[in-house]
């Protein structure tokens, strides 16, 4: 097996299906492992594998300093070479149904791609799933919750924090003091705690938009799934001292799902921490097409693959752009209320999207003339002099 290989193998495998024929690259292993789990789960791998992994300072401290470099790993498993070999998994990633097994093993997961690829959506479907309630009743439900990061956002909202509140009889006489008052997490959390037999999930939308690590605090550990319902490693909060000093831990029934944009510049801050606490999930706008059906006129759901397929062939091929700058197929869910109007989606809703991509670039005109001819029908400007 190559490094590719194994990098490949113990970052896409669930850590518990994880298995290992001999004793060869034992080094290499631990390093993998380290690199992705994390240090502290030095002592756990050695009694999980015994004998056909190697630990030792090097690797340990290469581990920490790989862990920097997570994000190039990322990139690899993004690449067209693995992403060819996953075609019929891909396929399969844009149902509820499958997000709901993969979030059931992995406790935490975060769906992300290019904007327009139904992410927000497919969040609150699998968590209609997993807690069997229908889309109505689980907005009303306390078995789930819905944030959505910014850079406003804190460890106040999320966790606890203080409040003013009032406290006055009289109107025109109130006094304003401050409450300790749980967060959207915590209270969350303890919701269900007390309904263990039941799913509790919680979505944060733009999950990268945040300061994540201000937001979390000490909840980086509890939030792992290998902690996760484990009240003995419960944590002390920041403000514990108000409540008796109790421990706050996330119990087994509590699942994350989190969402971000591929482009978003943020998403390469992205705390290294936390990232290896989430399985990531990427929806590309080919398979998320399926948002469609039932959505759009039947025939006319063909032309629209057409475009969106051509232009989006044309934005990869562009250099400033990649695939991460894909036109999602939401962008033409507004086909309906345009009449389908492909000119209007255009110029109205494309056009303005794809000159904020190329700002700043010296070849901007003739790239978004070039993205205009494919989305016509009427093939590149060059192929049209040929």
């Amino acid at each position: 097996m190559t490094i590719e290989e194994l990098i490949k193998y113990i970052y896409t495998t669930d850590i518990k299906d994880l298995k290992f024929d001999d004793g060869q690259q034992k080094g290499a292993r631990a390093l993998i492992l380290l690199a992705r789990y994390g240090a502290d789960k030095q002592t756990e791998f050695e009694k999980r594998f015994k004998g056909q992994v190697t630990f030792n300072n090097i690797a340990v401290k290469t581990a920490l300093e790989t862990m920097t470099k997570l994000q190039q790993m990322e990139g690899y498993f993004k690449s067209e070479q693995v992403r060819e070999g996953n075609k019929d998994t891909n396929e399969k990633v844009y149902e509820s149904t499958n997000l709901t097994s993969i979030l059931k093993r992995s406790k935490n997961i975060i769906l992300h791609g290019a904007p327009g690829t139904g992410k927000t959506y497919l969040a609150k479907q699998t968590a209609s799933d997993l807690t069997g309630l229908s889309d109505s009743d689980l907005l009303e439900s306390d078995q789930y919750s819905f944030v959505q990061f910014h850079q406003s956002y804190d460890y106040t909202d999320f966790v606890e924090g203080l409040r003013p509140v009032t406290n006055s009889v009289a109107q025109d006489n109130k006094e304003i003091f401050f409450e300790l008052v749980d967060g959207a997490f915590k209270k969350f959390c303890n919701n269900a705690k007390e309904n263990p037999d039941k799913n509790y999930v919680f979505v944060i939308d733009e999950i990268n938009r945040g300061e994540i690590s201000k937001i979390f605090g000490e909840l980086f550990m509890v939030i792992d799934p290998g902690y996760r319902g484990k009240e003995e490693y419960g944590v002390l909060t920041q403000y514990s001292n108000m409540n008796g000093g109790e421990k706050f831990y996330v119990p087994s029934n509590v699942y994350v799902i989190g969402t971000m944009n591929d482009i978003d510049r943020s998403v390469d801050s992205f705390d290294f921490a936390m990232r290896r606490r989430f399985r990531f999930i990427e929806i590309t706008a080919d398979n998320a097409m399926k948002m469609w059906n039932g959505n759009l006129a039947d025939d006319e759901i063909p032309n629209a693959t057409e475009r969106l397929k051509a232009l989006n062939e044309e934005i990869s091929r562009i250099d400033e752009l990649n695939e991460n700058y894909h036109v999602g197929p939401s962008y033409f869910l507004k086909l309906k209320e345009i009449d389908y109007d492909y000119k209007v989606l255009w110029t109205d809703y494309l056009k303005p999207l794809l000159e904020e991509y190329l700002r700043g670039s010296l070849d901007a005109e003739e790239s978004l003339e070039r993205l205009w001819f494919v989305y016509n029908g009427e093939g590149t400007e060059d192929e049209d002099k040929g």
